[in-house]
């Protein structure tokens, strides 16, 4: 029988690409003559390209890969394939020290640079601003904004991160566009700033490469979708919808391709509606009103209860249940299978009082991002590009989400890549019927109650080659803050940020401390 390693190099070199980064890795350890194939730039570079298709590998996703040393890549898919190995694990652990960062008042993440050290920071109380770049431990300057209350998801550029923030000051609301850079130099700068109308309540921001856009309504009126382009202040266009702003505005919104998704909440039910580039304020100002954004939605998130294959964890007396939707996650569109997400949190009803019980997360397959000539292309085609988009899996995760005092956000935060979302969650409460003999002694001898458990850190993982979502548990480093060697705690936990592509949690602690926790 032929063996491997003796086919002429160039052969090997056209099979290595069809394999899995983790079978190229182990191949290169089979012996000698794998390990100088593997010291060939293209044993890497083409296996790298493909797997970045799919998921996040340990760079940026602007990295020009081809650039790259060997050595380089060689480094960079080992990280990949030990982080996947460990994050596959129930329960990951961290695989050395966090690293540390001091940030002070400003102590609310707002997002990340994935693959970097480049973190934003906002101080809720001075409604401040700044980049710092935890490995080098340099910061920029505040810059200030106000209260920020609404952020579109960040929009990646070769040299740094934009993003859209729906802001209050002085009691006027205003679309900001920030961006911070971290090469050549830690910065933060306001590209774009827009007072709006008032009289509105304004949600659901977004942001393209080259529009920023926000929906809003009026009581008792349509939701309207408003954007403006970012190069042209004075270049903005007004979509009236023919969805009422009863019961609630746009829950969120999302961007893929320069196409704009926006759900919306009705009744127990809530909806996705496609707004194509052609109606947003892309190029020539258009001063009359569309209203293409109808009833022909492009895809349809149902109550939780309407799907058998995914039951709810309730107690074992069923209770009344109300579902309202807690948060909408969106996602940059940066992998072929990105992700819109829906966390709805379920409620069940106890003698009148609603209590939390668990969340409900369902991930959502990108849908076609192929441009759409809107000369030639008929509202037909648009709905049915659009209607690819269908609703993949479904997890439901006892508990609440936890909360701190003064927090800017909620813990729970998706990746850029849309395939993780890390959270951190209280367990859900034990009523009378489900206590075990000892428990109910215990509570009857003990006037004082039990303290409740600690929170859970978990990372919920979308794989969109199995089609397959997993819940871990992970696990806490030891703290490297003062003389102490005890595990970090969660219930000090006030800010949450997560890097897929190197396998960092970021966690902001009251004690005003990012601490970068490694899992690769």
């Amino acid at each position: 029988m032929l063996s491997l390693d003796l086919l002429p190099a160039d052969i090997l070199l056209l099979i290595v690409p069809f394999l899995t980064l983790r079978d190229v890795v182990s191949l290169s350890m089979v012996n000698k003559a794998f390990d100088s194939l593997s010291r060939e730039h293209s044993y890497w570079l083409k296996p790298l390209r493909t797997t970045r298709i799919l998921r996040p590998i340990a760079c940026t996703t602007m990295d020009d890969l081809s650039a790259r040393t060997t050595i380089d890549l060689k480094q960079i898919a080992l990280h990949t394939v030990r982080l996947t190995r460990n994050w596959s694990q129930p329960s990951p652990q961290p695989t050395r020290a966090a690293r540390t960062f001091s940030c002070e008042q400003h102590n609310s993440i707002l997002y990340i640079a994935p693959g970097t050290f480049a973190i934003v920071l906002y101080s809720k109380e001075e409604g401040t601003v700044i980049c710092a770049d935890v490995e080098t431990g340099v910061s920029s300057a505040p810059v200030h904004l106000g209260q920020i209350f609404d952020m579109s998801s960040p929009l990646e550029e070769p040299t740094g991160f934009s993003v859209g923030a729906l802001v209050e000051f002085e009691g006027r609301t205003s679309v900001v566009v920030l961006r911070a850079t971290v090469h050549p130099v830690v910065a933060t700068n306001i590209l774009f700033s827009r007072y709006l109308d008032q009289g509105y309540m304004y949600t659901g921001i977004f942001m393209t490469s080259s529009v920023v856009g926000v929906a809003r309504v009026q009581r008792e009126g349509a939701i309207e979708v408003q954007s403006f382009n970012l190069v042209d202040p004075d270049v903005s266009t007004t979509i009236i919808t023919d969805r009422p702003g009863s019961p609630g505005p746009v829950l969120g919104s999302t961007v893929i391709g320069d196409s704009v998704y926006l759900i919306m909440l009705q009744f127990r039910e809530a909806f996705v509606y496609l707004c194509p580039p052609r109606l947003l304020a892309n190029s020539e100002h258009s001063p009359e009103f569309d209203y293409t954004i109808q009833r022909n939605h492009v895809a349809r998130i149902p109550p939780a209860s309407d799907s058998p294959d995914h039951p709810l964890p309730l107690v074992p007396n069923p209770r009344p249940l109300l579902h309202t939707d807690y948060c909408v996650l969106s996602t940059e569109p940066n992998h072929g299978c990105n992700t819109i997400s829906v966390a709805r949190k379920i409620v069940p009803g106890l003698n009148g009082i609603q209590l939390p019980h668990s969340l409900e997360i369902t991930f959502w397959p990108r849908p076609s991002s192929d441009p759409i000539d809107s000369k030639v292309a008929s509202k037909e085609r648009e709905k049915a590009e659009a209607r690819r988009m269908q609703p993949s899996q479904t997890v439901s995760i006892p508990g609440s989400l936890s909360s701190r005092p003064g927090m800017a956000w909620e813990l729970l935060v998706i990746a850029n890549s849309g395939l993780g979302i890390v959270l951190v969650v209280d367990p859900p409460p034990k009523y009378d019927d489900e206590l075990n003999d000892g428990e109910e002694e215990d509570r009857e001898l003990n006037s004082t109650p039990p303290p409740p458990p600690a929170p859970k850190l978990l990372l919920v993982r979308y794989d969109p080659v199995m089609n397959s979502v997993s819940v871990h548990d992970m696990q806490m480093p030891q703290s490297t803050i003062g003389p102490s060697s005890e595990t970090l705690d969660t219930r000090t936990i006030c800010g949450l940020a997560l890097d897929d592509h190197r396998g960092y949690i970021i966690v902001c602690t009251l004690d005003r401390t990012i601490h970068y926790i490694p899992f690769a």
